[in-house]
């Protein structure tokens, strides 16, 4: 194969001798157009284990096109495989633990509302169902492997009223200084880093809302809105030109581009942390995160995406935040609120987006890498340790929010009545347990912050009026379920289980 060259994964359920032959033409025509294909009509030999190679070629390939037909969605829904071609199906377990960024679905349906699989509901969709429109839907598809947008982004120019000035953050002087006290702050202001900036906005934020005072709240967050809304624009325009294709290189850009919101991140947290009722709801920027003001829908997924990884660190500190300061339940408030997400019709609990709960895209779309990201952003981010003190704070505070996550996503499976699949250990998880990578000390202190208000824990799963004994009877087989996610993730590295494994034993006795 010639380098450069996409290489994809096709799967697909084996519905009739029709649909192998529709399947076939198709990677043929791909194959024509300068994308090499994996299937399993040529590259599956007698003899092979057909589940390896449908891994294998998940693994591999750059991209993996889902054709979904009725048949492929319901096999895919309800995670049947492991025999025979069965196998060829791409389940949701399986997306999960890759991430949603390599998969493109492709509806082959009768139907005039087409069906999607769960693991990627969300996703844009390429429709070659329809004879008349299969030459247009196609060229997408081949744009979309071969990253060559339809349009191209033209440069971005230079803002005719845009000054050299640091913006003024401090929204608590309202009278103007003489003009000696101007010249000396404009000066300071060229010379400070970037974290000295954020860490003004962020000590504003919390004077202004331990005082209470929602006029200058307001000014606050317009001026931090102004300053990221210009950052995030030139951040694209600088990388999309010239975007490279090796994660080595992609995940410092990636970086870079979640650091232009810091500002409201700042102030957000400082919102929470103030423990004010008017203010530590910061759901309202998750409008900004998710929406950048004038944001291009096409081009580069990564690029397109991007602010679902913005929202992915954004929830992370939040929810740290919230365990750090005994806020248990204004975490749960924010990541249980319905969230229309970019390229969705209707909308979900924020949780169950699984990219912005663990698996981000612009992080590799792997959960273990979007972790490790998230975990040692204060070594970046030197202004959180205004917030935490120090790194295994931080840390701990984070691992104390994900093990209350878990406990959440136990509650909701308990309330949705799905205590026989959990029994049989067929639960998928949504929210990552990469949190046990961490070192033993460092879980010790999230384990001591999640219990520290027990009565609130409690509360996860009283407030929903199920009872402690239901809690009680399926914990076992819940811990049970994690400890096979870790089997499964940590493959090859050592993990003691479940770390919260004794939680309902000691609330409940």
């Amino acid at each position: 194969m010639e380098e450069g060259t996409p290489l994809v994964f096709v799967s697909y359920s084996h519905d009739s001798p029709d649909h192998k032959k529709w399947v076939a033409e198709l990677a043929t025509k791909l194959l024509g157009n300068g994308i090499d294909v994996i299937l399993d009509q040529w590259d599956l030999r007698y003899g092979d284990d057909v589940p390896k190679f449908m891994e294998r070629g998940v693994r591999e390939a750059d991209r993996v096109l889902m054709i979904c037909t009725e048949p492929y969605v319901h096999k895919s829904n309800e995670g049947k495989g492991g025999v025979g071609y069965e196998a060829m199906i791409v389940t949701g377990e399986l997306v999960r633990d890759l991430g949603t960024s390599k998969f493109i679905p492709i509806i082959k349906q009768d139907s005039a509302d087409p069906k999607l699989p769960v693991s990627v509901s969300t996703r844009f969709y390429i429709n070659l169902t329809d004879e008349k429109i299969f030459d247009e839907e196609f060229e997408k598809l081949l744009r979309e492997l071969h990253g060559t947008p339809p349009v191209k982004k033209p440069p971005l120019g230079e803002n005719p009223f845009r000054t050299r000035k640091v913006p003024d953050i401090d929204a608590e002087k309202e009278s103007a200084p003489d003009r000696n006290e101007s010249s000396r702050e404009d000066e300071d202001n060229r010379l400070l880093s970037a974290d000295v900036v954020i860490v003004r906005y962020y000590e504003n934020a919390f004077k202004t809302a331990r005082s209470s005072d929602l006029v200058q709240w307001r000014k606050l967050v317009q001026k931090a809105r102004g300053h990221v809304n210009q950052a995030i624009q030139d951040w694209r325009s600088t990388h999309e030109k010239s975007f490279p294709n090796t994660w080595q290189e992609i995940l410092p850009i990636a970086m870079s581009g979640a650091a232009t919101y810091a500002p409201l991140i700042a102030i957000a947290l400082a919102g929470v942390q103030s423990g004010q009722t008017k203010f530590n709801n910061q759901r309202a920027i998750l409008d900004d995160i998710l929406y950048p003001r004038n944001w291009n829908r096409s081009g580069r997924t990564i690029l397109v995406d991007f602010p679902t990884t913005l929202a992915f660190v954004y929830q992370g500190l939040h929810g740290a935040v919230c365990l750090a300061t005994d806020q248990l339940e204004t975490a749960i408030k924010l990541v249980s609120a319905p969230i229309e997400f970019p390229g969705m019709s209707k909308s979900i609990p924020f949780w169950r987006h699984h990219g912005t709960m663990g698996w981000p895209e612009a992080f590799e779309g792997k959960c273990t890498t979007g972790w490790s990201t998230l975990s040692n952003l204060i070594e970046q981010w030197n202004w959180l340790t205004q917030i935490f003190g120090d790194v295994e704070e931080y840390k701990a505070s984070l691992c104390a929010y994900y093990m209350a996550l878990n406990v959440y996503e136990y509650v909701d499976t308990l309330e949705s009545g799905n205590t026989k699949a959990l029994s049989e250990g067929r639960i998928t998880l949504e929210i990552p347990l990469c949190y046990e990578s961490e070192n033993d000390d460092i879980k010790r202190r999230a384990y001591r912050l999640l219990t520290s208000d027990p009565e609130a824990v409690m509360r996860l799963w009283r407030s929903r009026g199920i009872d402690d004994n239901v809690v009680k009877e399926n914990w076992a087989a819940w811990i049970s379920v994690c400890d096979g996610w870790l089997g499964n993730v940590y493959k090859f590295g050592f993990h003691s289980g479940a770390s919260h494994s004794k939680l309902l034993r000691e609330l409940l006795g």
